[in-house]
């Protein structure tokens, strides 16, 4: 069994601090019962209808999809992209919209491959899946191929401006990162 200690008092001086810039309650303390954390998330993690047509199916679930859905069986594991952040149900909704057959399409920040293994469903010829996260990398790759797209993803390590495109271009760049990211990234992503 692992245990982990914190220093109470020290937290308490933290707390105490910012309570001299914002209300903060009272520092609460609890024993909980030990869980399978890693694992205890799953249960609030629920089949998603995004978009017209993209169904996100947690890989433990079962589902029985109508004729024009478009499936994505994802575990995420520590990867990001579950589809229930805002910013991934708008880019899934955009990708049904802008992608079509035998595209050329970049992942900029793939995470679980969500979009990736989307864009492939909708029938991009490529996906290439670029993340600087190697724990994303292997999420992206372990869930294209629980959602048979493998043949049409190449998930790497990288990000542009480290020639990680091998001077490929793109139809569609898809990028759900950070705002002030995209800005750095932006001269690349023209070219």
């Amino acid at each position: 069994d692992a245990c982990v200690f914190f220093d109470v008092a020290r937290i308490e001086q933290a707390l105490w601090h910012l309570g001299r810039m914002r209300p903060v309650s009272t520092l609460r303390r609890q024993m909980l019962e030990e869980q399978d954390w890693a694992n205890a998330w799953k249960r609030y993690y629920t089949i998603q209808q995004l978009g017209e047509h993209t169904v996100i199916v947690p890989s433990w679930l079962e589902y029985a999809p109508r004729p024009d859905d478009i499936v994505i069986r994802l575990d995420p594991g520590m990867a990001f992209g579950t589809g229930l952040h805002p910013t991934t149900r708008l880019c899934l909704t955009l990708l049904e919209r802008y992608v079509e057959p035998g595209q050329q399409v970049l992942d900029l920040g793939c995470g679980s491959g969500i979009l990736s293994i989307a864009a492939a469903h909708l029938g991009a010829a490529n996906v290439l899946a670029l993340d600087t996260d190697p724990i994303a990398i292997e999420a992206t790759v372990t869930n294209a191929s629980h959602n048979a797209v493998s043949d049409h993803i190449h998930a790497a390590v990288g990000s542009l401006g480290y020639d990680q495109t091998g001077g490929q271009q793109h139809d569609l760049i898809v990028a759900n990162i950070l705002a002030r990211v995209l800005a750095g990234l932006a001269p690349d992503m023209a070219m």
